[in-house]
């Protein structure tokens, strides 16, 4: 397999940061909604992927992961089995496996208490009738 150029690898790291920067500002928007406290980012960096503060100076962790399928089982689920999206049972294993994976990597984190936000993208269609 050929290297990638190191420029792009640089690029599609700082794109795969913004977005999980992106999905936390989301969640804490809608945590802020839910619960009546605000979380403020203190520091976004990587385990976890941002340290909170609550108004109390109590600091949060918040990991992101997202559910995706790899680039391989997507394509041979597209020509197989005509499915574009991820079906149920796989996706429920696979955040089932993404939340065992970052329970192993908490003991590891800057923060003592964690979030773990997980994002699962879905895809909207229009449909013309």
């Amino acid at each position: 397999m050929a290297k990638r150029d190191p420029e792009i690898v640089a690029y599609d790291r700082r794109s795969r940061k913004e977005e999980e920067v992106a999905d936390i500002e989301a969640f804490l928007e809608a945590y802020e909604r839910a619960t009546g406290e605000e979380l403020l980012i203190e520091e976004v960096g990587e385990s976890p992927d941002a340290v909170c503060r609550r108004p109390d100076g109590t600091l949060i962790g918040v990991e992101q992961t997202r559910v995706r399928r790899s680039p391989e089982a997507a394509h041979w689920q597209s020509v197989l089995d005509h499915r574009d999206e991820m079906d149920t049972y796989d996706t429920l294993e696979e955040i089932v496996r993404l939340i065992i994976q970052k329970g192993e990597l908490r003991k590891n984190f800057l923060t003592k208490r964690n979030v773990l936000l997980i994002a699962i993208a879905a895809r909207f269609r229009r449909f013309l009738l």
